[in-house]
């Protein structure tokens, strides 16, 4: 394994060394392995702020957007092999199972609020299809953001502000709100 590690961590130099360069923009980088019952290795290369030039550390946390939804597809489709799931299933149909207690009554309760979400399936969230508005496009998001572009949104905020400009097409329109 240490032949492994120290040529994942001359990848990473060579990663964050090249953002002088207009094409690949990687200011930093942090990379964790494991190994059977072996410790966690966390590597690092780069900087965590090209304005004040503060390496990066084990401890910085880096936001992956999108790249999330590659695993949250592969794990549905794992639990629809195992016959734990459809995705064919509306939100009102899995809200009670498939959802940490403490978001089923928040859900539910939009769900009141705007009927159309419970009709909503599974398979639509995945392909793009469910007629959501892209939440950051909306007026309620922009506004917010333009004052204070840290706030913490709750995922029950960003469903509502989506809903509240339901496009009502069922067309394929990419959107982080799935």
């Amino acid at each position: 394994m240490p032949m492994l590690i120290e040529h994942i961590q001359k990848l990473l130099n060579r990663i964050t060394s090249t953002i002088s360069q207009p094409t690949i923009a990687v200011p930093g980088i942090a990379v964790t392995i494991r190994e059977g019952n072996q410790p966690p290795r966390t590597l690092v290369s780069g900087v965590s702020s090209v304005q004040t030039n503060s390496p990066v550390t084990s401890e910085n946390l880096f936001e992956i957007g999108s790249t999330t939804k590659t695993y949250t597809a592969t794990l549905i489709l794992q639990l629809e092999q195992q016959q734990k799931i459809r995705v064919g299933n509306t939100l009102t149909n899995i809200i009670n199972r498939c959802l940490p207690n403490k978001y089923v009554d928040q859900l539910k309760n939009l769900i009141t609020k705007f009927p159309f979400l419970g009709k909503i399936s599974i398979r639509q969230l995945l392909t793009h299809t469910s007629g959501l508005k892209e939440y950051e496009t909306t007026k309620a998001y922009t506004d917010v953001w333009a004052f204070d572009r840290f706030y913490e949104w709750s995922m029950v905020e960003l469903i509502s502000i989506a809903a509240a400009e339901n496009q009502g097409q069922q067309t394929f329109h990419y959107s982080d709100t799935n």
